[in-house]
């Protein structure tokens, strides 16, 4: 499908967007048509409930003609997107084991497995 895309189309698959608000409405469907975006990065903003998150995702991906990548910056701690959730996960920082990083990036990872995200920007190395 990849070769199939114009020049135009095939650039777009080089971006990854932030979306306003909750749900797709008829300005986000027709800017994700016109960016064909690769990638979509979800925020706080974008996340009232599980439901509802699942949904909109699924929705973006009814809309792109290629699956995307489906983001999300979920780091615990301070950067907690899914706070509205699910019980806040402690900082990465806060770690002292190998058992607790395993844990903690199980949890995380089945959690947005289940919402349909397929990528996190979750820090893997940190200076602290």
């Amino acid at each position: 499908m990849l070769m199939e895309l114009s020049t135009q189309e095939k650039i777009g698959q080089l971006f990854f967007v932030g979306l306003t608000g909750i749900e797709l409405n008829i300005e986000t469907r027709q800017l994700l048509r016109e960016i064909l975006p690769g990638g979509i990065c979800l925020f706080a903003r974008n996340i009232r409930n599980s439901e509802q998150v699942r949904k909109f995702l699924d929705e973006i991906g009814k809309v792109l003609p290629l699956k995307p990548f489906v983001s999300i910056d979920q780091e615990g701690g301070l950067v907690d997107r899914l706070r509205r959730i699910m019980t806040p996960i402690a900082s990465v920082a806060s770690l002292r084991t190998i058992g607790d990083v395993d844990n903690h990036a199980e949890i995380t990872n089945e959690v947005l497995r289940m919402l349909g995200f397929n990528m996190n920007f979750a820090p893997v190395v940190d200076v602290i």
